[in-house]
């Protein structure tokens, strides 16, 4: 008879096997598996890395480079188009520490974009050493963005956003909004990380 420790322990040798079979693409410290490598296997995914909510925005200038006081790393729009840059605001939230074995994703700063009736956010994201080292799934399909770098996409659905995810110095950026995919891409090839 199977315990509720050993069913644990074997579903947990079952995704490492799995993680380990399956194609990987490492990016720097951050592991992630192309959706299109999965073969109907389980992946682990991380929560969606967008800012739930409009709440902890300070509207900024939209000449000013974006800083933390603190140093955090903040990804941004190098050169925002004037049409959703009409009004930039950028969230700081509080970052709980939490230990290098417990698998969690700290969103460092989420800056939003408005212009034309439409919303736009950049959202930078650290896993922690632990979620690090687990194969994530980013997307639903994989793409190589104009400059050559590789990202991941999500259509949106149900009021979701459409999402382009991708890794840049180990840090799990977002580009999410209600613009075409296309839109988004384009958008995504001109982060920086102030």
């Amino acid at each position: 008879m199977l315990t509720r420790s050993k069913l644990l322990g074997l579903l947990a040798m079952a995704v490492i096997l799995i993680s380990s079979v399956a194609a990987v693409v490492a990016s720097g410290f951050i592991n992630v598996r192309n959706p299109e490598a999965l073969q109907g296997g389980p992946a682990i995914v991380p929560p969606a890395l967008i800012p739930p909510g409009q709440e902890g925005y300070t509207n900024w200038p939209s000449d000013i480079v974006i800083t933390a006081p603190d140093g955090r790393s903040v990804a941004q729009l190098a050169k925002p188009p004037a049409g959703i840059a009409q009004a930039i605001a950028v969230n700081l939230p509080d970052i709980q520490p939490v230990p290098d074995t417990m698998v969690s994703y700290a969103v460092l700063a989420s800056v939003r974009y408005t212009g034309n009736g439409h919303t736009v956010f950049v959202t930078t994201a650290r896993p922690s050493p632990a979620a690090a080292q687990q194969t994530a799934l980013l997307g639903d399909q994989t793409v190589q963005l104009a400059n050559g770098s590789t990202a991941w996409v999500r259509t949106g659905t149900s009021g979701n956003p459409n999402q382009v995810v991708l890794v840049q110095d180990n840090l799990i950026i977002t580009v999410a909004g209600d613009l075409a995919l296309n839109d988004l891409l384009a958008l995504a090839v001109d982060i920086v990380i102030k």
